[in-house]
This record gives C-alpha cells, structure tokens and sequence, in this order.
C-alpha cells in the first residue's frame, strides 16, 4: 500500500505532504502523473480532506505538485532549463532576484510582531510539531521534506494575521523562493547539512520568542534567519554561474545585516 494511517503527535498535515513525497521518491507517482483525489488519500491515511488539503497546499506552494481545478493533483514535471533560463531573463532585464527575500523579510517582520500579539497556547504548539517534523527531515537528510516544513512554518506564521493583501504576498514569495531552491539543487548547489542545521536553530528561536512574548529576541532571530538565508542564497548562486548576481549582492546583503 502507497499511503497508511497518520500517527499522532505529528503534525497531520506534514505527514500527509511527507508520504506524497516519499511516494514520488519510490516511483509510485512520476513527473506529470495524477494523484489519488483528496477524499481517498483522507481515507488511505486516516485523516480529514482539510488535513490532505493543506499538505497539497504546501506541497504546490514548494513547487512539488500543481493543481488543476475540476481535474486533480499532478507531480509537477520539473524543467531546471526553463526555470534557469527565465529566471537569468528576470535579472537580464533588471529585475532584483535576491530582493525577493528581502521582500519576505520585511513582510514576515510585521507579520511575526502579529503572531506575538495573537498566538495561543495551539498555535504554539502547531509551530512546534511543524519543528519536530523538521527535525526529522534533517535527521533522515531530507532537504525536500524540509522545504516543505519549512514553508508550512511560515504559512502558520501568516496565518495568524487578519491583513489579508500581505498574507497573500507572503504566499506569492514562498512559492518563488521554492522555485530558487529547485534551480539551485540542478545548479549543484543544493542546501548542505550545516545550513539546514542552521536554519532549523533559528526557526526554534523563532518559536521561543513567540511564545515568551519577546519581540527584541523574535526580531534578533528573523533578521538572523535571513542574514544567513542571504548569504547561502548569494554564495551558490555566484558559484553556479548560471544567473547574473553581482550587481544586487551588495546591497541586499548589507540591507539585512543592518536590519
């Protein structure tokens, strides 16, 4: 059997998007083939279809699957040239790549000062079963069930702001920052151990001070996040060779150490 039943304390949803992937990884399901509808997989793992449908919700948010209405889930068919090419086109004509993620930093600040004022003693815990779930992805050296959990940890994190327009952005630029990931795996520069290692300290900072209500440490922790975000993302981009980088790097770089 493909899928089985979801054990607690896991977060529901991430066990769900955790199985599709491991399905994929087997072979079960190749680029371009549809997945069971949402009331089956709900059936086959034993949880409810909103459980299933904020796991493909991420899942097509880190650029796993597409959704097409009225037809089904698909495993996204990957097209590393493509996305290379178009995203080299983006800097050609003077578009700020890495501005994305300082973009993101701007907006996650104002949407983590919410989340201080707002969070329960739930949505605490949700952060922290999304850790555990991260944990375990960086135990079994899994970058893309990592990247799953971790773009599930800033979902739950817009989640708890009522601005609607910039939670909608925040969506938008996480489905971007999947698309860099994907680009840099085939550019042999994929996320090592150690900065994956580094990125799940700074996500439990994160939930630290949100759940003590500390904000100079919540934002110490988001700017460290990023700072080191950035400088990954400068370094294998300019050692891939494959998108035009030095004209942004500076700035950025220096934006966020400064923030």
């Amino acid at each position: 059997m493909d899928f089985h039943k979801v054990d607690a304390p896991r977060k529901k949803s991430s066990s769900v998007a955790d199985q599709i992937l491991d399905a994929v990884r087997r072979g079960t399901y190749r680029e371009g083939s549809r997945l069971p509808p949402e009331r089956e997989l709900a059936r086959l793992m034993g949880v409810s279809r909103n459980s299933v449908r904020e796991a493909i919700s991420a899942l097509q948010i880190a650029g796993f699957v597409t959704t097409k209405v009225g037809d089904g889930t698909y495993v996204a068919r990957v097209a590393a040239p493509q996305l290379v090419q178009g995203l080299s086109w983006l800097s050609d004509e003077g578009v700020d790549l890495l501005g994305i993620w300082q973009a993101r930093y701007e907006i996650e600040q104002i949407l983590l000062q919410e989340a201080l004022e707002k969070a329960t003693r739930a949505d605490i815990e949700g952060l922290r079963a999304v850790l555990s779930d991260m944990e375990a992805a960086l135990a079994e050296g899994s970058s893309p069930k990592f990247s799953v959990n971790d773009i599930a940890f800033h979902l739950h994190i817009a989640g708890l702001s009522d601005n609607f327009p910039l939670v909608r952005a925040e969506h938008q630029l996480l489905s971007v920052a999947r698309q860099f990931y994907r680009i840099l795996d085939y550019s042999e520069s994929p996320r090592s151990l150690e900065h994956l290692e580094i990125s799940f300290s700074t996500h439990r900072d994160i939930v630290d001070a949100i759940e003590n209500r500390d904000g100079v440490s919540a934002a110490r922790a988001t700017r460290a996040h990023f700072r080191e975000l950035n400088d990954y993302l400068v370094t294998a981009l300019e050692s891939s060779g494959k998108l035009h980088t030095t004209r942004f790097v500076l700035n950025h770089r220096e934006s966020i150490a400064e923030g």
